[in-house]
């Protein structure tokens, strides 16, 4: 274990797990499950995101969770209007552009680049999908899971 500064500490691989890492990477065998992390460069995170909705004079956040991307939505959506927290996430996507995923370092672009099947990511991008779409050799599917609708899930070219 790594300690960060604080209390939290963060786990750190040995030299056994690179290997078979590495290993099953090179067969095909891995699933990547990207989190908002990955994105953080282009789009803000979840705790950005609440802590900026928090702070605006337009939705005084009372509560001291002002971090919760979750809490703060609810509380805009119970408070002002149902959509206005979906509306004000798609204005923040719609001007954050995209990575360079011409850049080989671009994490999008080193995943796409890997021998494997499957990805998974929690994201509210498409940036996995595109660095994908890139690789000529690749065909990506998405699929995505309507969880307020569980029988209507959705899978785009």
């Amino acid at each position: 274990m790594t300690s960060m500064g604080g209390d939290e500490k963060i786990a750190t691989l040995t030299e056994g797990d690179w290997d078979s890492l590495i290993y099953r990477i090179k067969k095909g065998e891995c699933t990547p499950f990207l989190g908002a992390g990955i994105s953080a460069d282009v789009i803000p995170t979840g705790a950005q995101i609440a802590a900026q909705w928090s702070e605006d004079p337009r939705f005084p956040y009372p509560l001291p969770e002002k971090k919760d991307l979750i809490k703060v939505a609810q509380y805009i959506a119970l408070t002002i209007d149902p959509l206005r927290p979906k509306e004000l996430l798609q204005e923040i996507i719609g001007k954050a552009g995209s990575p360079n995923f011409d850049d080989p370092a671009e994490p999008h672009t080193v995943l796409a680049g890997l021998p494997l099947p499957l990805y998974i990511t929690t994201n509210y991008d498409d940036f996995m999908h595109q660095a994908l779409t890139k690789q000529k050799e690749k065909n990506s599917k998405t699929f995505i899971s309507r969880w307020n609708e569980p029988t209507n899930s959705q899978a785009t070219d």
